[in-house]
């Protein structure tokens, strides 16, 4: 995240930002996904990624309500 900050690809950061999330998920941090997933959301937001915007919301939603994986499903922005 760091790197595509300095070189200024917000994409690849937020990317970066949504993997985390389901990384620490898939860990059972809850908390720790949960702020990744909120990152991303707000990142992709800014840069007009509308789509994966919605996608880092629906997953934070699950994550936030304990339920399962969002119908958005997608493990990673195209």
């Amino acid at each position: 995240q760091e790197l595509y900050a300095r070189i200024g690809d917000d994409r690849g950061r937020a990317n970066t930002l949504y993997n985390l999330g389901h990384l620490n998920r898939q860990q059972a941090r809850k908390m720790e996904s949960a702020q990744f997933y909120a990152q991303a959301r707000d990142l992709y937001s800014q840069i007009g990624r509308l789509d994966d915007a919605k996608r880092a919301s629906d997953w934070l939603t699950a994550v936030t309500n304990q339920s399962g994986p969002p119908a958005t499903m997608h493990l990673a922005p195209c």
